[in-house]
């Protein structure tokens, strides 16, 4: 991987760390909590023999915001846009043996200008991870670790054309293309609730592209007119996770993969979130997502074409709540 975009990744990483040392709010009362506990220590006694080690809860959330302009000095365009995103879990834990499921979605859609304007993504995921582990040890454990990434709908890039100087877009991606399943053998190490790190020599990393027009061009990696490109390298995974107040989270997961047929080129993966609860059901939060792969030809601003990082954030504001245990 270029230094340059190795450095440019670091510091987006660490861009959200001063905001913590600003963050405030008010904590619960001891009582309050000793109350919280006994509910949670009664509802687990009632739980049936059978249900006693599963985990399972789902967290929907809609975003929504809106610009309305009328006879606005400052200029402008009215705008529009909502996001819809989902989050459920499934955890199983009996003595040695853990199995986790977690599934992310999340669609949504803004429109700039007049209600003739067309409708714009701005937000198109569906994520699925599952980890079977065995405990070797007090923190340590044996663990297969299974991602899947895509997306609903198809994507496209939207650019002003140098030689007509009409906006114009580009059709880049659609639902399977692309693709991502990694599939890791490796050690957890777990010494707590709010981080771990997993580690692989033994992994896995399958692209596919199940499209006829990306698959014909090369797209992702794959080699034209090919829809499937398989790779084995080592895996590295970290998640850190913890609340710095009662009602503001952060949460932060880094992914790296190298294939043994070019370690010196290494794809990277990070999701950063922080997550600040209003009320029972109004939530705001800012996240960041940032991607380094080497396979993926990006259109850069000077026109020229190669691998460079590609960053995305969002702040808003939303209406959430959670159904069964949290997560």
């Amino acid at each position: 991987m270029k230094k340059s975009a190795t450095t440019q990744l670091l510091l987006v990483l660490f861009m959200l760390l001063p905001m913590i040392s600003f963050a405030q709010s008010e904590g619960m009362t001891d009582e309050h909590k000793a109350y919280l506990e006994a509910q949670e220590k009664m509802k687990k006694q009632q739980v049936p023999d059978s249900l006693r080690f599963w985990r399972r809860g789902i967290t929907p959330a809609i975003n929504f915001s809106q610009v309305n302009l009328s006879n606005w000095s400052g200029g402008g365009q009215n705008s529009v846009s909502f996001t819809a995103l989902v989050s459920a879990f499934l955890n199983y834990e009996k003595k040695k043996w853990s199995w986790y499921n977690n599934l992310d979605m999340g669609y949504g859609l803004s429109r700039i200008g007049t209600s003739t304007a067309p409708w714009i993504k701005n937000e198109d995921k569906l994520i699925y991870v599952e980890k079977l582990s065995y405990r070797i040890g007090e923190h340590s454990k044996i663990s297969w670790l299974n991602d899947f990434r895509t997306q609903f709908a198809e994507g496209r890039r939207y650019f002003k054309s140098e030689t007509t100087g009409v906006d114009t877009s580009q059709y880049v991606s659609n639902f399977m293309a692309p693709a991502y399943l990694t599939s890791a053998l490796g050690y957890e190490y777990n010494p707590n609730k709010n981080f771990f790190l997993f580690v692989s020599p033994l992994t896995a990393k399958f692209t596919c592209v199940n499209d006829p027009i990306l698959s014909a061009a090369g797209a992702y990696g794959v080699k034209p007119y090919n829809t499937f490109r398989a790779e084995f390298g080592a895996l590295a995974n970290a998640k850190l996770q913890f609340s710095i107040a009662e009602n503001i989270t952060f949460s932060s997961t880094l992914t790296a993969f190298a294939n043994y047929e070019t370690l010196d080129r290494i794809d990277i993966f990070s999701d950063n979130s922080l997550l600040f609860k209003v009320n029972k059901y109004v939530t705001a939060s800012f996240t960041a997502n940032m991607i380094y792969d080497d396979d993926i030809k990006i259109t850069r601003g000077d026109g020229t074409i190669g691998p460079d990082l590609q960053y995305k954030h969002v702040l808003s504001v939303g209406i959430t709540t959670v159904i069964g245990d949290k997560p």
